[in-house]
């Protein structure tokens, strides 16, 4: 099995290191850890910038990337520690979506 992150995932990862390393400081998820909170900034980020639907199909306006799309994502989430409910969302909603059919697929994701 080939592990290696295709050009376009690498730049995904990369992407989302550089924002979490300048936008989320760890003062910031010591205090959210401390407080049971999670980060709304982050979390709104995510969503804006699509990497929330990326498993998702563009037919039910997701993103159209793989699962290892994901995992690059949660790997770095992880990595920086981010408190936010990430595991949830995305991954219930597919484990839905996918056996699904499209009818039902589409009221779910949209």
């Amino acid at each position: 099995m080939d592990t290696t992150l295709s050009e376009t995932q690498r730049l995904l990862r990369d992407s989302l290191r550089d924002y979490l390393a300048n936008e989320v400081p760890f003062d910031r998820i010591r205090d959210l850890e401390r407080e049971g909170g999670s980060d709304r900034a982050l979390w709104d980020y995510l969503q804006g910038a699509g990497f929330l639907a990326l498993p998702f199909s563009e037919a039910h306006g997701g993103e159209g990337g793989e699962l290892t799309d994901t995992a690059v994502v949660l790997e770095e989430l992880t990595r920086r520690a981010c408190i936010i409910p990430f595991l949830e969302t995305p991954p219930p909603a597919l484990a839905l979506v996918l056996p699904a059919g499209e009818a039902l697929a589409d009221e779910v994701v949209r």
